[in-house]
């Protein structure tokens, strides 16, 4: 017999050279021609899903992340829009006056702008 490894001929169950025992070389390439076999059969017969995968899962966890950016958005845009500063506003103008509370006696008092906010 010809070994499948050095390619020396030898007689007998082992190789006299590498050796290697014929026999369990057999076995190991026919298990591996079986699984061969099985992994030919598996791809013609094309691929599965499992019976527990849902396809409309990732959907759903897409959907969820697109409502929640969404209105994350809109809080930001409202928040944005309520504390931005406008030209036309009723912002105070050099010489008018407008309320200010004193922080030690709490009263209300109305006071002279000296200038105008810069922007």
């Amino acid at each position: 017999m010809k070994c499948p490894v050095c390619s020396v001929e030898s007689s007998g169950v082992e190789c006299f050279s590498c050796g290697l025992i014929f026999e369990k070389w057999d076995k190991r390439h026919e298990k591996e021609k079986l699984e061969a076999q099985a992994a030919l059969a598996a791809l013609e017969k094309g691929p599965t899903l499992p019976a527990s995968v849902d396809p409309w899962r990732g959907r759903f966890i897409a959907g969820a992340f697109l409502a929640v950016w969404l209105i994350g958005l809109t809080v930001a845009a409202r928040h944005y829009m309520r504390t931005r500063r406008r030209p036309d506003d009723q912002s105070a103008r050099a010489g008018d006056t407008m309320p200010v509370r004193d922080l030690s006696t709490g009263e209300v008092r109305r006071v002279k702008v000296q200038s105008a906010r810069s922007r």
